[in-house]
């Protein structure tokens, strides 16, 4: 045990004795985490530009109802001016009111607006969502104005005062919309009391940081091929120490240099970013070094399959982008409506341990909640080990 723990330390000391890679990995989960949790907060507007070719009283109101809207930030040109904008990129689309937009809305509910864009994103979605409904919402009101006139007119002459009764009715009927819809659900939480809600930037300070801390283990089990080729595992192969704790030494080391990583970024999460990693933290703990045992030995794996540390460098990113692509790493896979993708995100440790995880910040998951994936997550290990020892050269 004794040897064991001496390779364990001089492992841990030669990390810190070159700490690029290590701070490296340290820096940039702190710099995705804070630009990606900021992108949702509000303070990102999207540039849009209106030509209005109607100049009625309503393309005024629907201009004005874009205009009030946080999300949008809202610019009115002539068409070529407008046309340009998109051009440059300055704005996500211009939308063309036409001359007859005000006939239309009283008449039909539905015109015609043309919206022009450079290409489908998800900006442009939203936007013609947010049309569609504001249009709605206009023709709702001029509805029940015309309702509301049609009512009086059966009971009484006001010919002379319909268009002021109109003017009037709408507005009633617009200002029943503020501060509150006229329709609300109430929403009831099935979770736990202690349920904190929902927070993205929890869930990229965890992805993010098991992210890249993969990069830091695989790449700290693989300087064993680095030792094999400059001839310093050949010469402890000849000291009185076994294979066997040669190998646990270096496991336990690339083991605690990953849970060190990762327990730095929790704690600048915590007072840095004001993340919430749950109320249960040691528990929170216990899952993450489980995932961390789980990488190293998926990183002892992967540098028992490949012979230096060119290729180990080479196969890494791939690997590693892909298992946290498919894992939830950089999204929520609630978002995900593959059930193949669902499927294969099963198969990898980021799934489990970012579901666990976040069970217990967003749900309060206890324990008993743990024990099924905390044992995928070491069979996982298991196996990783297992096919490492099988394949590892001990020789060359």
């Amino acid at each position: 045990m004794r040897k064991i723990m001496l390779i364990t330390y001089l492992r841990f000391l030669r990390f810190f004795r070159e700490p690029g890679l290590f701070l490296i990995m340290l820096f940039l989960p702190i710099l995705f985490t804070y630009f990606m949790g900021n992108m949702g907060s509000g303070n990102y507007r999207i540039s849009i530009a209106f030509v209005d070719l109607d100049q009625s009283t309503y393309s005024s109101k629907l201009i004005e109802r874009f205009s009030d809207n946080n999300t949008y930030r809202v610019f009115q040109y002539n068409q070529k001016e407008a046309t340009e904008q998109v051009r440059r990129y300055n704005v996500a689309a211009a939308l063309i009111i036409p001359q007859n937009f005000e006939e239309s809305i009283i008449e039909k509910g539905a015109p015609e607006i043309e919206i022009i864009r450079l290409k489908e994103s998800f900006e442009l979605i939203t936007l013609q969502n947010e049309l569609r409904s504001n249009l709605n919402f206009i023709h709702g009101n001029i509805k029940i104005a015309d309702y509301t006139i049609a009512q009086l007119k059966e009971k009484k002459n006001i010919d002379d005062r319909i268009a002021s009764i109109w003017q009037q009715a709408y507005h009633n009927a617009l200002s029943k919309w503020f501060p509150y819809p006229p329709v609300y659900a109430t929403l009831s939480s099935l979770s736990q009391e202690d349920f904190s809600g929902y927070n993205p930037l929890a869930h990229y300070s965890v992805g993010f940081s098991m992210f890249f801390v993969m990069y830091t283990i695989i790449f700290g089990i693989g300087e064993i091929l680095d030792e094999k080729k400059n001839g310093t595992w050949q010469r402890l192969l000849t000291l009185p120490i076994s294979k066997v704790e040669i190998l646990t030494g270096n496991l336990l080391g690339t083991f605690s240099v990953g849970f060190l990583q990762i327990f730095i970024l929790i704690l600048l999460g915590i007072y840095a970013f004001g993340v919430n990693w749950g109320a249960d933290l040691p528990l929170t703990l216990l899952v993450i070094g489980i995932f961390v045992l789980t990488i190293t030995c998926f990183g002892l794996f992967l540098s028992s399959v490949v012979k230096t540390s060119a290729q180990l460098q080479a196969i890494t990113p791939v690997v590693t982008v892909c298992t946290a692509m498919l894992g939830g790493t950089f999204w929520p896979l609630d978002i995900v409506q593959s059930k193949l993708l669902l499927s294969l995100a099963k198969l990898t440790p980021q799934y489990w341990a970012i579901s666990t995880i976040e069970g217990i910040i967003h749900q309060g998951y206890s324990f008993q909640n743990i024990i099924f994936p905390t044992l995928i997550l070491l069979a996982m290990a298991s196996l990783y080990f297992l096919l490492g020892l099988k394949l590892l050269n001990w020789e060359n």
